[in-house]
Formats: structure tokens, sequence, C-alpha cells
């Protein structure tokens, strides 16, 4: 008996498979990405969503990026020497020039707040604002002071140095 129910259980599969509405219906079974999303959902098919492999910004990468910039850089920007020479004369005159001007600048400002501070009554609200603002240009002042007569000192060689 169990021989019989065993053949009859491969006959029903076979004339199943065997059957087209089956096929069909098989194949219905079947995943497909273009059969689980249409236009309005929201899921996408796997291979969309997959993230491709993200470069990640090793060592070497940026050493070859920095050289690379450096190498546009220079190519793009590439002066004659000659030319390069005057214009670095030229820059570092116009900064001495401006420096100078901005000390003036500073000793005549601090000049004024000082005759200010001076006529003024010590109770007027402007004091506090002229006070501190003489106190910047007195530091910014000392502050240049110090650094020329480190220059200098720096320049001195080591066995005429005081301690």
């Amino acid at each position: 008996m169990r021989g019989v129910a065993s053949v009859t259980a491969l006959a029903l599969a076979l004339g199943f498979c065997a059957c087209p509405a089956f096929a069909a219906a098989d194949a219905s079974l079947e995943f497909s990405p273009s059969s689980a999303t249409t236009a309005t959902s929201k899921v996408k098919p796997r291979g969309e969503r997959q993230l491709a492999p993200a470069e990640r910004p090793t060592l070497k990468k940026k050493t070859e990026d920095a050289a690379l910039a450096k190498r546009t850089g220079r190519i793009n920007m590439q002066i004659p020497e000659r030319l390069r020479a005057i214009l670095e004369q030229r820059i570092e005159d116009r900064i001495d020039r401006d420096t100078a001007e901005e000390k003036a600048l500073r000793r005549e400002a601090m000049g004024l707040l000082l005759k200010f501070v001076g006529e003024t009554p010590k109770g007027a609200a402007e004091m506090p604002e002229a006070l501190l603002r003489l106190g910047e240009l007195e530091w910014e002042d000392s502050r240049d002071h110090f650094l020329d007569a480190f220059k200098k000192w720096e320049s001195t060689p080591a066995d005429q140095k005081s301690a």
C-alpha cells in the first residue's frame, strides 16, 4: 500500500509540473527585481541599493594629492626668476613701508588718547574705552620693541651675548 501511495504522489507531482498553469504559477513565485518594485514603490532592487566600495583616504593617497596640487600650482603660477626677485623686493619694500606707517599711526593715536585722557574728567562715560584702547596700543608698541630687541639679540654671536 505504501508503494502505491508514493507512486501516486510522484505521478501527481509530475502531472502538476507538466501542466501549463502550474508552470505559470511557479514562474510567478520566482523573485525578480522588476516584479518586486513598481514605479510608486519605495523598495529598490538589491543591485541599486548596494553601496560602491568607498575609497579610504590613505596617507599615500593624501601625499600624492598634495604633491599634485603643489605641481599644478607651481606650473600655473611660474614666474621667471629675475621677475620674481624684483617682485619679492617690491613686496618686502611695501611691507616695510606699511609697518613704518602703522607704527607712526599708532604713536599718533597714543598721543591723541593720552591728551584725551588728560583733559577728560575721570567719571566720563568714554574714559573706560579710551583707557582700554590706550592699553592695547601700548601693548602693541611694547611687543614691537621686544621683537626688534630679540632680533638684534638673536643676530649677535653667541660669545658676545650677555647672560
